[in-house]
């Protein structure tokens, strides 16, 4: 029975800031769609997975250089797969999923809403508060990752089950959907159990079909996926994720804390209307007479829906705890809670009386604090309730817009793959295999897939990995920060430093880890490319001075404890790699085991400038501060030019320096110097170059 509206009157407030939400997450999911390369890091991960459906390889192989698929339930790829048949598969397919995903649940939301009886600004209201948690859930709605279609078939699941009273049909059919958002994401299992108990409440009869149908999708699905994987299926969405650490006082405690400070107000809300149903209107219920039989029923029925829906509530915030509370879990694991707060408090707000006006006034407040304000709790877990103040920041719409800027760069890194000479390892972004091979390699194992894995599977693959870098199989590799040391030993001697990217160089996701978004410690670590060791041939009028090629230091006079006897590579000692070099070495001043503690200098031979215009070619790199260092030529009656230093962290970039006229034809020699206990200085390949 659907329960008659009380009034079609609303506060118009609350519509309108309903549908800012509804307009804005529109706006920025539409405006993050194209954006080249992953909104999110394991994006890739869920088109690689759609990939390999494609081609008829395993979901679920043994771990492998090959591939370790994340640990998730398959549907989301499948979906994608087939999609891809149709249109062209990639990230923009896997976030216009989601992005439809997302439009289903608002519709089911609006649609769940209008059944309880509550007019119009309710409906709009629920779906406002769901949106309105788009930046608490880490803006997470729209990318290519399962999230947000799991809580779509969830929440059309739950609708035609509280809809399925003497309906067996949509029973069975809310029992199907609910077993395919099982197969979306593993954390349905959450709502299976109180969707189960919350349908006693409103279909009693119907509920047992509901539960047979999601057993048969449930069960059915894991025989055949384990049939089809020889057993690897269990391994990856159940035994690898008991394998990882339980987090028990995110559980227990900072969960709950963090959805109460998310939602403040919402909390006041329900707060608000409980304490009227649970006062004189219940006492006025249970004294109605049987001339009354219409309202009782009426008035039960809107008991057994916030029943029902106030159980799905507790299951959605259970599922959302304890899914933050898993290894390396993102505030996505609030997207349930989100879902469904909106739903439980549109559902439960009246829709007349002073009740009514202060639960509107309290959701306005919601929406509008959601929309100028961004929750951090860390702050307070850090340092208690005294750091309160410093637990929110004012949103910023630049953390979830792509820039043009940020365009160019990941269309540059984009292009950069695809001109690669051969396959490419991307040891964070496996899908940068894919697209640097124009599809014809179907990725590798990555970073994540690698911390998943138990310690045996994780050597094994390390080792087979580490044994095709030594043989040069790649072209590129890519890494976030420094390389682990088990990579950093295989490319030593055979890559070097290609692209360092630092600051706003990188191309970094939107949303979630090493994002701006939502992070509290700003992630720092630089992107490198490493490429096979190669040296450049000196073009027509070049001449080379110096340039360590051959393993020595080519004649350089050095002083002190700066540069020891020899050139290094881009990968030495335990210091951050150094690069772009031209060639296999280049000369640095924490070459020494006191590391950037060591003071010297380095000179080179003496070199006869041209007579003509000319100028000088030199890589020249600091460690960021330059301080007591400097760069300077050297020549004839003490005359001295000095030549800037780049500051970009263990870059080495291309500087030039044109001689100036009264230099013509004079002796001179380049000096480089390190009298600064904190920083160093690198250097290599010094050439002249004549330019007339």
């Amino acid at each position: 029975m659907r329960l008659p509206s009380v009034s079609k009157r609303s506060p118009s407030i609350l519509s309108v800031l309903a549908c800012v939400w509804i307009v804005a997450v529109a706006l920025i999911s539409m405006s993050r769609l194209t954006f080249p390369l992953e909104l999110e890091w394991m994006e890739g991960g869920s088109v690689l997975q759609a990939l390999r459906f494609q081609r008829g390889l395993p979901l679920y192989p043994e771990p492998s250089a090959a591939a370790v698929p994340h640990l998730y339930t398959p549907l989301y790829s499948i979906v994608l797969g087939l999609l891809g048949f149709v249109f062209p598969l990639g990230l923009a397919l896997a976030r216009m999923v989601s992005i439809v995903s997302v439009l289903a649940t608002s519709i089911a939301i609006y649609k769940i809403v209008g059944y309880e009886g509550r007019p119009r600004s309710h409906r709009l209201a629920g779906v406002g508060l769901y949106l309105s948690s788009y930046v608490f859930a880490y803006r997470w709605y729209d990318v290519g990752r399962a999230d947000s279609m799991c809580m779509a078939l969830v929440l059309w699941s739950l609708l035609l089950l509280r809809r399925s009273w003497g309906d067996v049909r949509k029973a069975i059919f809310a029992g199907l959907l609910m077993g395919l958002a099982f197969w979306t994401k593993q954390i349905a299992f959450i709502f299976v159990m109180g969707s189960g108990i919350a349908g006693l409440l409103v279909a009693p009869r119907q509920t047992w079909f509901y539960a047979a149908a999601v057993g048969v999708v449930g069960l059915g699905g894991l025989v055949v996926g384990q049939w089809m994987s020889d057993g690897w299926m269990w391994t990856y969405i159940y035994e690898l994720h008991q394998s990882h650490p339980f987090n028990e006082e995110r559980f227990f405690r900072k969960s709950w804390l963090m959805m109460g400070h998310a939602w403040p107000f919402l909390v006041m809300c329900v707060g608000v209307v409980v304490a009227e149903l649970l006062g004189p209107r219940l006492r006025r219920t249970r004294r109605l007479d049987a001339r009354d039989d219409e309202l009782l029923r009426t008035r039960l029925a809107t008991r057994r829906g916030i029943g029902f829906w106030g159980i799905n509530l507790c299951a959605a915030m259970i599922a959302s705890a304890l899914s933050y509370s898993t290894m390396w879990a993102e505030p996505n694991a609030f997207i349930p809670a989100a879902v469904l707060v909106g739903v439980f408090v549109a559902s439960l707000l009246p829709s007349e009386g002073r009740v009514a006006r202060i639960g509107g006034a309290l959701c306005s407040l919601q929406l509008v604090f959601a929309f100028f304000v961004e929750p951090r709790f860390q702050p307070i877990q850090d340092e208690g309730w005294s750091a309160f103040p410093r637990s929110y920041r004012w949103q910023q719409l630049g953390f979830v817009v792509p820039s043009e800027r940020a365009r160019v760069r990941a269309q540059e890194v984009r292009d950069g793959l695809m001109d690669s000479n051969g396959p490419v390892l991307g040891y964070a972004r496996p899908w940068w295999a894919v697209i640097a091979s124009g599809g014809a390699m179907v990725g590798h194992a990555g970073s994540m897939g690698l911390k998943d894995v138990l310690i045996e599977d994780r050597k094994r693959i390390k080792a087979k990995m580490a044994q095709e870098v030594r043989s040069g199989a790649f072209d590129q590799i890519w890494t976030e920060g420094e390389p682990e040391l088990w990579l950093r030993r295989a490319m030593f001697g055979r890559y070097g430093v290609g692209l360092r990217l630092h600051g706003e160089e990188r191309v970094r996701p939107m949303t979630g880890w090493m994002s701006r978004a939502g992070t509290l410690n700003e992630y720092t670590a630089d992107q490198l490319m490493f490429e096979k060791v190669r040296s450049t041939t000196p073009a027509e009028g070049e001449r080379v001075i110096v340039d360590f090629e051959g393993g020595s230091l080519a004649g350089m006079r050095t002083g002190g404890t700066a540069f020891g006897g020899r050139p290094v590579r881009s990968l030495y000692g335990k210091q951050p790699v150094i690069g772009p070099l031209d060639g296999e070495f280049g000369l640095s001043s924490a070459a020494t085991s006191l590391g950037v503690r060591a003071r010297g200098t380095a000179r080179t031979p003496v070199f006869v400038l041209p007579e003509g215009a000319s100028e000088l070619r030199l890589l020249l790199g600091t460690t960021g501060r330059t301080d007591g260092l400097f760069a300077r030529l050297e020549g004839e009656r003490g005359k001295v030019l000095d030549i800037p230093l780049p500051v970009t962290p263990w870059r080495l970039d291309r500087v030039a320096v044109v001689i100036p006229p009264e230099w013509r034809g004079d002796e001179a020699s380049l000096v480089v110097s390190d009298d600064s206990p904190a920083a160093a200085v690198f250097f290599d390949d010094l050439r002249v170059v004549t330019l007339e």
